[in-house]
């Protein structure tokens, strides 16, 4: 029913705004701490090119498997012949799961996988609502959890590599040229934005996706044939674009300055790595944490100058988190799909 569409559109809405709370901030931090870019231009760089990417990546290209991917965690055999009660239920239990586990981040003030907090959700949520058989756990394992561990190994792996090959050029280079990396860092922002937005977003739109089709009366709306309509993808752009401007510095703080301090051919590589990867999930489906990638990119630039350069005790704070998250939020969607299953079904 289109009341409950809505309800879930909100609380998806809701769960953008953090999504562009936390990661729009992770865009900013390494131009931010080296000072190449004050914070109110990085901001308004950010916003910008956050705003305009969903609309280039899923309009006008097409471009929607992350959303997909979102969507297919439970077996869409699961989906056929239920009740909008039931499809309700299941997307709310996960929402909310989700949103709480984001305000137990934001309150010990540790970077959070925005991606595994909302997928632990639905994943839960499934569990409680279809059944544990009814969740997809080859996706579960290859999509989320490997992720969990080998994007942060592959953004401190590809950080190394390209800050050592970036030296070796760089002392070849006369100094006028390594000065241009500041000037370079605004480009930088324009395509990190865009392809931290480009991600994020289709996660939210995945669970809009799920609330068309277990939600719509008589069971109208196809998963496989449905298309995104330009107006939801501009809101929900917008959405995001909002959390970016209030975002956290505190977590500013963390990325950009306790990991390690930056230099600005550094921030330039730490960034590079992170847009790479970025871009690559997002045109194979893969629904990453792009702060994993960020953080794990300049940990990975620090380590090629000198291991004792990176703050490791800040960074096993926030792997533990990365690896809490999933099960956490998990756990949240199942008990939160209990209660609500006993009150409303």
């Amino acid at each position: 029913m289109e009341t409950y569409i809505v309800a879930i559109a909100i609380l998806a809405g809701v769960f953008t705004f953090y999504m562009g709370y936390i990661d729009g901030t992770s865009a900013i931090a390494s131009s931010v701490a080296t000072n190449a870019l004050k914070p109110l231009p990085a901001f308004l760089i950010s916003t910008i090119s956050m705003f305009i990417a969903p609309i280039i990546v899923i309009v006008l290209m097409g471009s929607d498997s992350v959303a997909r991917t979102v969507g297919s965690l439970v077996y869409t055999d699961a989906y056929l012949n239920i009740s909008p009660n039931v499809g309700f239920v299941f997307l709310l239990a996960a929402l909310i799961a989700a949103i709480l586990w984001a305000i137990v981040s934001l309150i010990l003030v540790v970077p959070n996988s925005v991606s595994h907090t909302l997928l632990g959700g639905i994943v839960g949520s499934g569990i409680v609502i279809f059944s544990f058989n009814s969740i997809d756990w080859s996706a579960v394992w290859v999509k989320v959890i490997i992720m969990v561990f080998f994007a942060p190994i592959l953004g401190l792996l590809i950080g190394f590599i390209m800050q050592k090959l970036f030296v070796l050029l760089c002392s070849a280079w006369p100094r006028t040229i390594k000065k241009a990396f500041m000037a370079l860092q605004s480009i930088n922002i324009v395509l990190l934005s865009i392809s931290i937005a480009a991600n994020n977003i289709q996660k939210t739109l995945g669970v809009y996706l799920l609330a068309k089709v277990l939600c719509s009366q008589d069971g109208l709306v196809s998963f496989d044939s449905f298309e995104f309509s330009w107006w939801i993808v501009v809101i929900f752009a917008f959405i995001q674009c909002l959390g970016l401007i209030f975002g956290g510095e505190k977590l500013i703080n963390v990325i950009g300055y306790r990991l390690h301090r930056l230099s600005t051919v550094q921030s330039y590589v730490a960034q590079l790595s992170t847009i790479i990867i970025s871009f690559a999930s997002t045109f194979v489906g893969l629904p990453i944490s792009t702060t994993q990638v960020v953080s794990s990119s300049i940990m990975g630039v620090g380590a090629a100058e000198g291991i004792s350069t990176v703050s490791w005790k800040q960074g096993d704070k926030m792997i533990m988190s990365w690896i809490v998250t999933f099960p956490a939020s998990m756990i949240f969607g199942i008990l939160v799909a209990l209660l609500l299953k006993a009150i409303i079904l």
